[in-house]
């Protein structure tokens, strides 16, 4: 049985508000990651770091943690009378594949700074004064290592049996939990085990007991597994009675099923079961006598989990990084401790200035063509497949991406004697991935390189030591990707617009409506910087009509009926008259700010090229 309810007295002053690492899990459940994140935003007003680590997920989570991370880079540039951001640092691990709750939440606090850590599941929203509240209890009560709020989807004494705000709006949730907490102002609990969706742990407990078992797979009894180890060492645990926080509840497993949920809780009770030496015969969901296995004496190697079984090595603090988000996305492979200003720095490891942390060897952390410039220095010879690294770089960059690549060459020292490279270059390595050398770069795809690069500068540099380098400046090219001269032959000018007449239509009824349209344009104020695109490529090859003909004979009708002199300027006519593939429509469009309608009109290719916005030339 608990204890009955302590009091404490409220949180006071900033001086007693040190730095917190909230650290966010995520597996898919996209929506409910961004529901926490912005009540996070919202109801957090202490300092605080945010680490999200996501789990491999495949609904978009990744890159919206991508855009949601620069974002608030963006909001860091702001005036000196705006309110300050509580959000220190935003951190993110971008895992390749999903490994599990403790291995997840491990690289987490393996990269966390502040005072304090907090696991926060992503299916949960928090409330007003939430991270005060479970500030207070901690810091007034030092043998308090753990932390946990009530909530209303939870086992244990945590869960509140009845709330009255509908939890699938949450409307009214922020003035519930605000009144419960006064009613409730100091109170708190002592309990064994408090549920890690919302877990507030102490700096000292992580630097005795380290952090979650991951003998525990994709997660259940790892969290009652750490209470046991924080108690054995010598720490409380506590319910912050007056913080309440609302909890979706296991939406991760709710895409696998009822069935898989009880089956991974079933196996991981058997695991808890043999390490804690409780006995075998004991059902899931029967009580044991917990109170023996509090009672054990402390064995720093036998209770310790250390964070970096995930391969995590120790570092130094990860600075934020200022590349607003109008600027190009330039990213820095590999970068260390050493990544150039305005790049965000990406690596395997959570050294120094690393922004994103992911597994290199696998799928780049970034969407598809969405990247300006990749830099990779000293680092793809530490990557084993080179046609893998290339497609990779390749995939996400930008038509005419920048890349920026500086390896040690196999025709100098460098290459084979550091022990840690796995993959050689040379100058003609490049050649295999570059169109100027077209019989490489087909024999390069037989091998399964998908994209293609220009080289811009290819190079052997010495460095100190005598150590040769290859220094590849490529030009990312992609499928579609053309040479834009074609359009020179349009001579476009500061105002360009376009016709699609239907040339189905009898010749006689062509050349009114092209002369009714055109009239206009030459009385307009300044005719001479107008051009006017009449697309006539669909004319049938039946027809006989010539539109160069055709136009000829509008100009000499017009120049006649407007009395125009030979010296004054008119629009300049161009005709469309060999079929546009789409890549080049998607280098004209944007240069067109007018349409010229017609009552006979080829609406079939309006629609087909994204016409029908334009507005009409008047």
């Amino acid at each position: 049985m608990n204890p009955a309810p302590s009091v404490h007295p409220p949180l006071a002053g900033t001086e007693r508000s040190p730095l917190v690492s909230i650290i966010i899990l995520a597996y898919n459940q996209l929506d409910y990651t961004q529901k926490c994140l912005a009540s996070i935003q919202e109801h957090t007003t202490i300092p605080y770091e945010a680490i999200v680590v996501d789990n491999a997920s495949t609904d978009g989570t990744d890159e919206y943690l991508i855009k949601w991370r620069r974002q608030w880079q963006a909001s860091q540039q702001k005036s000196a009378n705006s309110p300050p951001d509580c959000c220190q640092r935003v951190k993110l691990i971008l895992n390749s594949e999903n490994l599990g709750y403790a291995v997840g939440n491990n690289q987490g606090m393996a990269i966390a700074e502040g005072a304090y850590v907090l696991l926060l599941n992503n299916d949960t929203v928090v409330t007003p004064n939430w991270l005060e509240r479970l500030l207070a209890v901690a810091q007034t009560h030092p043998q308090v290592g753990l932390v946990g709020p009530v909530t209303n989807y939870i086992s244990g004494p945590q869960r509140i049996a009845e709330v009255n705000y509908p939890i699938d709006s949450l409307e009214g949730l922020a003035e519930f939990a605000s009144e419960w907490g006064k009613k409730r102002q100091g109170e708190m609990v002592y309990s064994w085990r408090v549920v890690g969706f919302c877990l507030l742990i102490k700096r000292t407990v992580l630097d005795k007991i380290g952090g979650l078992d991951t003998r525990y797979g994709l997660g259940n009894f790892e969290d009652d597994d750490f209470c046991i180890r924080a108690a054995i060492a010598g720490f409380q645990a506590a319910i912050a009675q007056s913080c309440f926080i609302h909890h979706f509840g296991s939406q991760s497993f709710k895409t696998q099923g009822k069935k898989y949920r009880q089956k991974l809780l079933l196996k991981n009770w058997e695991i808890f079961k043999q390490k804690w030496g409780i006995p075998l015969d004991i059902s899931y969901g029967s009580t044991y006598d917990i109170s023996s296995l509090l009672q054990q004496s402390f064995h720093p190697t036998k209770h310790y989990c250390s964070l970096h079984g995930a391969g995590l090595a120790q570092h130094p603090p990860v600075p934020q990084i200022l590349t607003p988000t109008s600027q190009p996305l330039r990213i820095d492979l590999g970068c260390g401790a050493k990544k150039p200003p305005g790049y965000i720095g990406v690596d395997i490891y959570p050294w120094s200035n690393v922004d994103i942390v992911a597994d290199l060897t696998q799928q780049f952390p970034f969407p598809d063509s969405s990247v300006d410039e990749v830099r990779a220095h000293d680092f793809i010879e530490h990557l084993p497949d080179r046609i893998q690294t290339m497609n990779e770089i390749w995939r996400i960059c930008k038509p005419n991406g920048k890349v920026d690549i500086f390896v040690p060459s196999t025709d100098g020292r460098g290459a084979f004697q550091d022990p840690t490279h796995v993959s050689y270059w040379n100058i003609n390595s490049f050649m295999y991935y570059a169109v100027e050398f077209p019989a490489y770069l087909e024999l390069c795809r037989s091998y399964g390189f998908k994209g293609a690069f220009s080289i811009v500068q290819l190079e052997h540099q010495e460095s100190p030591g005598q150590v040769i380098h290859v220094r590849a400046i490529l030009k990312a090219v992609k499928s579609g990707e053309i040479d834009e001269s074609f359009l020179a032959q349009f001579n476009l000018t500061e105002t360009n617009a376009i016709a699609l007449p239907d040339w189905n239509q009898p010749e006689e009824t062509l050349l009114q409506e092209l002369e009714t349209a055109i009239a206009p344009i030459i009385e307009h104020p300044n005719p001479g910087n107008i051009t006017i695109l009449i697309e006539c490529s669909t004319l049938p090859e039946s027809s006989d009509m010539q539109p160069d003909l055709i136009l000829a004979t509008i100009g000499l009708n017009l120049f006649s009926r407007e009395d125009l002199d030979a010296g004054e300027e008119t629009p300049e006519i161009s005709l469309i008259e060999t079929p546009l593939t789409a890549p080049e429509w998607q280098a004209l469009l944007p240069r067109i700010q007018y349409r010229i309608p017609f009552p006979h009109e080829n609406t079939q290719l309006a629609a087909k090229i994204g016409l029908n916005h334009l507005p009409i030339l008047e």
